[in-house]
C-alpha cells in the first residue's frame, strides 16, 4: 500500500521585493508587516498595531509603505490577484491588438 501525500499548499506569505508581498491570508499579512518591519526599524514596536489599512479580500498584492503623520505607521496598498489577472489579460490583449494593426499597417505599405 503506497502512502497517502498530503496536497501542497501555497505560503501564506511569498516575499516579491522590498514591501511587496503576495498574501494569501490574515496570518499571511502578518507575516510581511514583520519582515518589512524587521527592515525598516529594529525596534520592538509591534508593527501590527501600526498597520493603517488592510486588504478588503484574499489572495493579493500588497505594497508596505513607511509614512509619518506625527507617528510612524505603516500603509498598506492592495490589490486582489483576480483584479491583476484581468489587468495583466487586457494589457496582453491591447498589446496583441496593436501589434496586429502595426503588422497589418506594414502590409499595407509593403
Amino acid at each position: 500500500m503506497t502512502p497517502t501525500l498530503a496536497p501542497v499548499r501555497p505560503p501564506n506569505m511569498v516575499r516579491v521585493r522590498h514591501g511587496v508581498y503576495v498574501v494569501r491570508s490574515q496570518r499571511g499579512l502578518n507575516k510581511a508587516v514583520r519582515d518589512f518591519w524587521c527592515e525598516a526599524d529594529d525596534s520592538s514596536a509591534d508593527a501590527r498595531q501600526m498597520l493603517e489599512s488592510y486588504p478588503a479580500r484574499y489572495p493579493c498584492l500588497i505594497v508596505l509603505s513607511l509614512g509619518y503623520c506625527g507617528y510612524h505607521f505603516i500603509h498598506c496598498e492592495s490589490l486582489h490577484l483576480n483584479e491583476l489577472k484581468t489587468l495583466l489579460r487586457t494589457d496582453d490583449l491591447l498589446m496583441r491588438t496593436v501589434s496586429h494593426a502595426h503588422s497589418q499597417e506594414a502590409q499595407a505599405g509593403a
